[in-house]
């Protein structure tokens, strides 16, 4: 049981991360950037070159893919999504074209470093760090205390600060909040940056704890989707949401077998839209 508890933390601090850094870059943009899951998987090849590649220290070779996933996520807003605002795309023309984003840059990583699996380990695989009668890997540590922190931030930020209260005009509507004199494309590059900045953290973490695959970030990308689907992407609700789905994927994997665990999240979701379109957790808006 406390294993079965501590894997649904590890997958609860994995889907936050993402989902929080999805949510920011929705909320900002109003569009769903599915190339995001493009750029959470090249950072984690960036990390491979800079640290294996190249033989830099961890750290520096951990700060500069995180910069490097910033900066992508930065290109793609500055030299695709913006220009496609300025000629009036529709939002279904910016998720058409997040999803060509997506697949052109996974099949560009795909041709640049093979389709097999890479390693960050060396040596013996370490059993982890001893907690409450179960064992939780470094990397997932890191994730979950990370998701904490960033609940907390979040949460601070968007009640109590003028950035905050600016981004919350933004979510709501584009056009009021450039009456209010509020600047929507330094906005929107300010949110994909950080968001970028966080899947980017998650990219890399993830592939210290498992493996680098080119295709490795579309299933937390779609798990954080939900995630942020069903908590309206709110730090609270979405924190809420993302340990239920954690949960529910855990006790999945334990009685019916792993092949279960994400079909089952996403029939969940199906039945969410189906009954409260807008959002699971959050009162029907007025």
């Amino acid at each position: 049981m406390e294993q079965l508890i501590v894997n649904a933390l590890a997958s609860a601090g994995q889907i936050y991360l993402v989902g929080a850094g999805f949510a920011i870059i929705y909320l900002s943009g109003r569009f769903f950037h599915f190339a995001h899951g493009a750029v959470i998987t090249a950072a984690a090849y960036a990390y491979y070159v800079f640290n294996v590649t190249w033989a830099w220290p961890a750290i520096i070779s951990f700060v500069v893919a995180v910069i490097s996933a910033s900066v992508s996520g930065a290109a793609l807003e500055l030299l695709v999504y913006r220009p496609l605002r300025n000629r009036k795309a529709s939002t279904t023309g910016l998720l058409l074209a997040s999803l060509g984003l997506y697949v052109g840059l996974i099949n560009l990583l795909a041709l640049s470093f093979g389709e097999q699996t890479l390693t960050l380990k060396a040596g013996a695989v370490a059993p982890g760090i001893h907690l409450i009668n179960a064992r939780i890997s470094e990397p997932q540590l890191f994730m979950v205390a990370m998701a904490a922190v960033l609940l907390a931030l979040l949460h601070l930020i968007g009640n109590n600060t003028l950035m905050g209260k600016r981004f919350r005009a933004l979510s709501e509507s584009h056009a009021l909040a450039g009456v209010v004199g509020i600047n929507i494309d330094h906005m929107i590059l300010g949110g994909i940056v950080v968001g970028s900045a966080i899947g980017g953290t998650v990219g890399i973490l993830t592939a210290l704890d498992t493996a680098i695959r080119p295709f490795m970030g579309l299933q937390p990308l779609m798990l954080g989707v939900v995630a942020v689907i069903i908590g309206r992407g709110q730090p609270i609700a979405l924190g809420a949401s993302v340990l239920f789905i954690a949960g529910l994927q855990v006790i999945v994997t334990a009685y019916l077998g792993l092949h279960w665990r994400d079909p089952v999240v996403f029939l969940l979701l199906i039945a969410f839209l189906m009954l409260r379109p807008y959002g699971a957790i959050l009162k029907k808006p007025s």
